[in-house]
């Protein structure tokens, strides 16, 4: 592929990009969040998110603690977090912001529970790990649809979810990313050993040896017919390119790869935005991996991203205050997780990604 068309192909990928963030800010409307008291508490009120008094007593302010039931249980989730099983129930008691943070134990703590109102777009190869990771630590729980949005769009569009949260990238940065991620990750030994853990004679074994399947034409489609180059898959996408449509076929094969546009159809179908009702989406928050004069911003944003919603329950010092009293081994300060591909570029490592 010469330079002036890789340039070419850069640039109609930047001005789509370009055109559907324009139009999904026009799509954005805040909701009405006003903050008033009652004759007995201050309250912060948000149409589109949960309501709390913010009650005092002899040791200070009182705040809401969400914990998961004892019955709940949890499952490993290797973006460096804990992910419940789905069928958790909760359940609020209110407490001091230390008594907060010193409740219960990794299975049953307090979290500031959004999961009913908000919804978080993992959009992938797009910092979704880090956003995730940072929520954990401030103990903020949302409603986390990966690796496609299937599972949200109903509650985004008659409600309860009334927030939408979306982390976006440089679609190019984006493409090259999910390539290689996913060389890594199909020659890792996990994927070895889940590929000799099929058995075609053993019922038990169906969902491991389609998995297998799926795994070897991916991996066909990445290293063969593209010889383990991005660039080469780039070239082929072009409009002129005699294999193009067979290229969409094989890139729609890589996990991950999903475009933003796809991520976000049912804001862009005329016809599947009528159906969003009075009680649907009433926010739309994008978290973009950029960069300014050099310095990295997404972790700012991700930060602002936590003060947003927990101001959306309480008063401004309080949120600062739960924030700032968060004990140290909880970790405060850098929030950045280990990118889920740095992993199987090490073969002695043998972990599984999200």
């Amino acid at each position: 592929m010469t330079s002036r068309k890789k340039i070419k192909y850069a640039i109609i990928l930047l001005a789509c990009y370009t055109v559907l963030i324009i139009h999904l800010f026009n799509l954005y409307h805040s909701s009405a969040c006003t903050s008033f008291k009652s004759e007995k508490h201050p309250v912060n009120r948000c149409d589109d998110l949960r309501q709390t008094p913010n009650k005092t007593d002899a040791d200070g302010t009182l705040i809401t603690c969400d914990s998961r039931s004892s019955q709940s249980h949890f499952d490993v989730d290797y973006d460096c977090d804990v992910r419940p099983n789905v069928m958790d129930t909760w359940e609020t008691k209110f407490m001091t912001i230390p008594q907060f943070y010193k409740y219960g134990n990794q299975s049953k703590k307090c979290m500031h529970r959004f999961d009913d109102t908000v919804a978080l777009f993992h959009v992938g190869k797009a910092g979704g790990g880090t956003i995730k990771r940072a929520l954990q630590l401030n103990r903020i729980n949302v409603k986390m649809c990966h690796p496609t949005p299937n599972l949200c769009v109903r509650n985004l569009l008659k409600g309860p979810a009334t927030t939408l949260i979306i982390n976006v990238r440089d679609p190019v940065d984006r493409f090259v990313s999910a390539f290689r991620w996913r060389i890594a990750y199909l020659s890792s030994q996990f994927k070895k050993d889940l590929a000799a853990s099929c058995n075609p004679d053993d019922e038990g074994t169906v969902k491991e040896c389609e998995m297998a399947r799926l795994d070897r034409e991916e991996d066909r489609v990445l290293v063969k017919t593209y010889r383990s180059d991005p660039n080469v898959l780039a070239e082929a996408l072009c409009t002129d390119s005699p294999s193009a449509k067979t290229a969409s076929a094989d890139y729609a094969k890589i996990r991950h790869s999903l475009t933003l546009a796809e991520w976000l159809r049912f804001l862009i179908n005329p016809k599947m935005v009528q159906r969003i009702s009075g009680g649907g989406i009433q926010n739309l928050i994008a978290l973009p991996l950029e960069k300014q004069g050099g310095e990295v911003l997404f972790e700012r944003h991700i930060e602002q991203l936590s003060l947003h919603l927990l101001r959306t329950r309480y008063e401004q010092g309080i949120t600062e205050d739960i924030l700032n009293q968060k004990p140290p081994d909880e970790g405060r300060g850098r929030i950045m997780c280990q990118h889920s591909g740095v992993r199987f570029h090490n073969k002695k490592n043998t972990s599984v990604p999200s």
